[in-house]
């Protein structure tokens, strides 16, 4: 009997043993994470030192009557500033038409915005100076006759026209870009002296405002 009973502990012990091996360990876990993450892209301005006056474009287009173009003017050294137009006339009837063209060298669409001017219109005065016949009669009812027309390419329908009454200021412009890359465009000045327009009694002098053409890359 006491070897029997022996025999049963032992078996106990052993089945207590293997129970004891079978019991595992809990998995430890850690999430390492990369928050979410924002920033700008600032790209170079590749367009605006890109939309300019092609260097010594400014050139003569035609002239009627006895106008007389001395200069059709100068492209600065920036490429933004179209100045030095010297013109004249004698009588009413009169015109000059001058051109300078506009490229496009950047890799974005140019679209025409907008043309305006400084002062919004024309002015006139008595012209002054050792041996002028200056006027005194007349000049706002001359200067009245003096028109100045803005063709951007071949769109008449966007042109601005100038008197000494006030400017038909061009806003809002659209569908009229310049490609990408090689885009070029004229710009058209037309300076009339009307037919029939009043004359004066001596020489005066015709101040047009400053005229400003915006390109920018959104239409």
């Amino acid at each position: 009997m006491k070897q029997g009973n022996g025999k049963i502990i032992a078996l106990a012990a052993l089945a207590m043993a293997t129970l004891s091996l079978t019991i595992g360990f809990a998995t430890y876990t850690q999430t390492l994470n990369i928050q979410e993450t924002k920033f700008d892209v600032t790209p170079e301005n590749t367009f605006t030192p890109n939309v300019k006056y092609k260097e010594n474009s400014a050139v003569e287009v035609g002239h009627t009557g006895n106008a007389t173009v001395t200069s059709a003017g100068t492209i600065d050294t920036e490429k933004t500033l179209w100045s030095g137009i010297q013109v004249g006339f004698t009588a009413p009837g009169e015109a000059v038409t001058l051109k300078a063209t506009v490229e496009n060298k950047s890799t974005f669409i140019a679209y025409l915005d907008q043309i305006t001017t400084g002062s919004n219109k024309i002015t006139c005065e008595a012209k002054t100076g050792t041996g002028v016949n200056s006027a005194t009669q007349n000049i706002d009812e001359a200067c009245s006759g003096i028109k100045v027309t803005v063709t951007p390419g071949t769109d008449t329908t966007n042109q601005m026209v100038v008197t000494s009454a006030a400017a038909g200021n061009v806003s809002n412009i659209s569908n009229h870009s310049l490609a990408a890359t090689t885009g070029t465009e004229d710009i058209t000045l037309k300076i009339e002296y009307l037919d029939g327009s009043a004359v004066t009694d001596g020489d005066f002098t015709v101040t047009i405002p400053l005229i400003a053409l915006t390109y920018k890359s959104t239409d």
